[in-house]
């Protein structure tokens, strides 16, 4: 599953169901990893 929200005209937030955070600033274009690695990698270490 993954959630998006708008947080400004041109920017927002993806957030997936293993826990990686993607941002936008240009209306969805482009992603960017807000995180290193997601929880889901993280828990089984």
């Amino acid at each position: 599953m993954v959630y998006i929200k708008a947080t400004s005209e041109k920017s927002a937030e993806m957030v997936t169901d293993e826990g990686a955070i993607y941002v936008t600033s240009n209306r969805g274009y482009n992603w960017k990893a807000a995180v290193q690695e997601t929880v889901s990698a993280t828990l089984n270490r």
